[in-house]
């Protein structure tokens, strides 16, 4: 019976192939940016979900209200982890996260004694409780010992093999800033692309913890972060409200007064990314409402896909009128019918999956530049990703397939055999105009939202800045950690 029904919908299917393949192509499209967009949006809400206590886990921001206008910051002063630790018995852990200094110049020395000089600019200072909070997976070393040392550094295996090849890392010993050596203590794999801590040497914070000098409260900076991770038994909303005027036994002399302009509460691990009032040390923050909007517009794709495969079956309709007459004289039923229909539906849909399928690829190679990274998209090692191209292919045939069904099968046959498929009435007629005037409407809209981002994009890219840029050299001063 399966063998007769693809047979069956093959020939179908066949002897209309040119309307067949524009159908296809229609889906094609389609199914390909509802899958890609699917895949962006979940790698933007991913992000740092794969630590163990993401749930317990916060980054201490600020509310201030100076002269009447409200900022806000990630920002933190140097005393603040040292003070949570002291006076918060309910957080099990505290780090700060560092990177508010100059790319360090490490050099290591090679076995014929040259010295070999790294310039690395994805690098922190942190706490041994960093280790704690966040997970890394452990080549060398281990994460409880990694950092507890005066002067210890943990490297990438990317930067290990890169600084001493095949050679273990463990305890080698490198030049930071040429001043004085420093240990390493660990090798750790590469971090994922979905996070916003994308270090690749991570420092111990007794490295120069004082050497910025920042003993008041006063004083803060946005490379410098601070995360906690609260005790199992302890709610956030409880422990932000101890942190209300807390800090203001702190403030003293001029800083007292720009205390009081101040509130310290948790932003939680996950929103550290999409949260637009704050940096991150990742440098790129996606928005909710940007997702929302992506979400959206990938829905409105596969709809105007379905809408267009709905209308062109509309129009094939007539042609087969006579087809289904038959069909139903010969006692076949509505259901069967319909489901006939459905698995041709289902047959071009399939042939389209597999067509985007192949496209998916290459559409992420040209997308790399715009996203700003190379995402990876795998069917059979992704589960789910292989659920959502099931429900998609469940859904485009329903939502394709199931009202061009429905019409044929409702067809008289007397009616159908006579070529009087009109005179049922109009409310077909009505539909397909609706439908097609959400297409054409859906179509134009999408493609004037494009052409103006363009402009504006090319607007920004061309705009004269007022200076020659050639002519003008930007380098760094040296900076050293005393």
């Amino acid at each position: 019976m399966i063998r007769n029904f693809i047979l069956s919908a093959s020939r179908t299917l066949l002897k209309n192939r040119w309307h067949s393949l524009i159908n296809v192509v229609g889906l094609t499209l389609g199914i390909s940016c509802a899958i890609v967009i699917f895949a962006i949006v979940r790698f933007e809400l991913s992000f740092d979900d794969y630590h163990p206590n993401k749930e317990r886990t916060y980054r201490i921001v600020t509310e201030r209200h100076p002269y009447g206008e409200i900022e806000f910051t990630a920002g933190i002063t140097y005393p603040l982890t040292d003070a949570l630790r002291q006076d918060f018995p309910d957080l099990e852990y505290v780090t700060v996260d560092d990177v508010n200094v100059g790319a360090p110049v490490l050099g290591v020395t090679a076995k014929d004694g040259a010295i070999k000089l790294f310039k690395e600019t994805k690098f922190c200072f942190v706490d041994p409780d960093y280790f704690k909070i966040f997970k890394y997976d452990w080549i060398e070393g281990s994460p409880d010992r990694a950092l507890k040392g005066e002067k210890a550094v943990v490297l990438t295996e990317s930067v290990a093999r890169k600084y001493f090849g095949a050679e273990s890392a463990l305890n080698q010993i490198i030049s930071f800033n040429n001043k004085y050596p420093v240990t390493v203590t660990g090798v750790v794999k590469d971090p994922p692309l979905n996070t916003d801590r994308p270090y690749t040497v991570i420092f111990g914070n007794k490295l120069g913890a004082d050497t910025h000098a920042w003993t008041n409260w006063g004083s803060t900076s946005s490379g410098i972060n601070c995360y906690v991770q609260l005790k199992e038994n302890v709610s956030a909303a409880d422990f932000e409200s101890k942190l209300k005027g807390w800090h203001l036994k702190y403030f003293t002399g001029d800083d007292k007064e720009s205390g009081e302009t101040m509130t310290y509460f948790l932003q939680p691990l996950k929103e550290v990314h999409r949260d637009t009032r704050f940096s991150n040390h990742g440098d790129r923050i996606v928005s909710e409402k940007t997702l929302l909007s992506l979400s959206f517009v990938g829905a409105l794709l596969l709809i105007t896909a379905c809408i267009n495969f709905i209308n062109l079956n509309t129009v094939l309709i007539i042609n087969r009128s006579k087809e289904v007459g038959i069909k139903k004289v010969l006692g076949g039923s509505k259901s069967h019918l319909i489901t006939t229909f459905l698995g041709e539906t289902f047959m071009i849909t399939l042939v389209s999956l597999l067509v985007s399928a192949g496209l998916i690829p290459l559409f992420m190679i040209l997308l790399k530049s715009a996203l700003g990274y190379s995402l990876t998209i795998n069917f059979f090692t992704d589960p789910v990703l292989a659920f959502f191209v099931v429900l998609l292919l469940v859904l485009v045939t329903l939502l394709a397939g199931l009202y061009p069904g429905m019409t044929l099968a409702a067809f008289q046959p007397i009616r159908a055999l006579k070529n009087k498929l009109y005179e049922t009435g109009n409310e077909g007629i009505s539909l397909r105009r609706i439908l097609i005037g959400f297409q054409i409407v859906t179509s134009q809209a999408l493609v004037i939202c494009t052409i103006i981002v363009m402009r504006q994009l090319a607007y920004f890219s061309e705009l004269p800045l007022g200076l020659n840029s050639s002519s003008v050299v930007e380098f760094e001063l040296p900076t050293q950690r005393q």
